[in-house]
């Protein structure tokens, strides 16, 4: 029997690629928009729903190595490394994520509606024994106005709970690799939230996944 059938190619479209990225920055524009105002694309402005805009930057991560502090001890598998972030984030009822709402809300006092947060893994850049590894980046924004503090009181000392319970769930999490694993952006400080964000977040809508580094591609294969 004579083979007729033809071949094609279609283009893949995953969350590596350019249309995905700028879908992405898209999306953090319009959280951008709601929470603290903006342009829409049409032109039309709009203001946010917040009024004391606060945003808190995290930076979640664990030991490369199978025994944290010990390079002999072998690297961990990628995929193990990256999995044991998730989980301690997701996970039980001892979650990071379930710390960060009694944070917000029993802490802080805020509603539900009072703040909002974007999970997303990235690969630590540049060289090293983490390159090519991920953390994570969990970004929360809250309205200071609806909170039981004045914004000036909420500091990186506040989501210090958030940090602990990551140490204490994340399998080769440590206290010396989370120092300084909290960001916080007061009201007055953040003139573009899009740009401000996509600084830590791997966004990039201009670029293919093989344009770019080498650490990089070493995570998304492990993705």
């Amino acid at each position: 029997v004579e083979d007729d059938r033809e071949e094609f190619l279609v283009e893949l479209s995953n969350s590596f690629s350019p249309d995905y990225q700028t879908e992405t920055y898209a999306k953090l524009s319009a959280l951008k928009r709601q929470l603290l105002g903006g342009t829409y694309p049409n032109g039309a402005e709009t203001e946010g729903s917040f009024s004391e805009p606060v945003t808190v930057l995290f930076g979640l991560t664990a030991s490369t190595y199978k025994v944290p502090g010990e390079p002999e001890s072998g690297f961990r598998p990628p995929a193990d490394h990256d999995r044991a972030i998730r989980e301690a984030w997701t996970g039980s009822s001892s979650s990071v994520k379930r710390t960060l709402r009694y944070v917000l809300e029993d802490r802080l006092g805020l509603e539900s509606e009072d703040y909002a947060w974007w999970y997303q893994s990235e690969p630590h850049p540049g060289e090293g024994a983490a390159a090519g590894y991920s953390h994570a980046h969990p970004i929360v924004v809250l309205d200071a106005s609806a909170a039981s503090v004045p914004a000036s009181a909420i500091s990186e000392d506040t989501f210090e709970p958030v940090v602990a319970k990551h140490v204490a769930e994340c399998d080769g999490a440590t206290w010396d690799g989370h120092r300084d694993a909290v960001t916080v952006q007061q009201p007055d400080e953040i003139k573009d939230f899009g740009s401000y964000v996509s600084k830590y977040l791997a966004i990039g809508p201009d670029k293919d996944l093989l344009e770019r580094s080498d650490e990089y591609l070493l995570w998304a294969a492990s993705q």
